[in-house]
């Protein structure tokens, strides 16, 4: 039901919570619809829940993925896309990947946002 809301629903807020839900509720069923979203749903606040879900929902398999939402056009997306990466590493246990990545980010991103995000995730 949940996604079939998220679905048919074209209310930017809707799907918001939806993702919301399907983050807190951790529903790996509906990882596949949460990338779509992440990738391809042209508000960047929709975007920016999804990676935010991802982060108790993404896999390994998922890692291109949210290494091209490093580069979203949106800061904010580029921000929470580390928190879900850092989240990831630790949870599949490769937190030795998060330096070498977020470096990069931390020392080429031109907003304030990124560069925090980038660091947090290092420490």
């Amino acid at each position: 039901m949940l996604l079939e809301s998220l679905a048919t629903t074209t209310h930017t807020s809707v799907k918001v919570n939806i993702l919301n839900l399907i983050g807190a509720l951790a529903l790996t069923t509906a990882r596949q619809a949460v990338l779509q979203y992440a990738t391809d749903d042209p508000e960047a606040e929709v975007r920016l829940h999804a990676v935010l879900a991802l982060e108790s929902i993404a896999t390994i398999d998922d890692l291109p993925m949210l290494r091209e939402r490093l580069a979203d056009a949106r800061p904010e997306v580029q921000a929470v896309t580390i928190g879900a990466l850092a989240s990831l590493f630790k949870r599949t246990g490769a937190e030795q990947s998060i330096p070498p990545m977020i470096w990069k980010v931390a020392v080429e991103a031109e907003d304030e946002r990124v560069q925090l995000a980038a660091i947090q995730a290092m420490l």
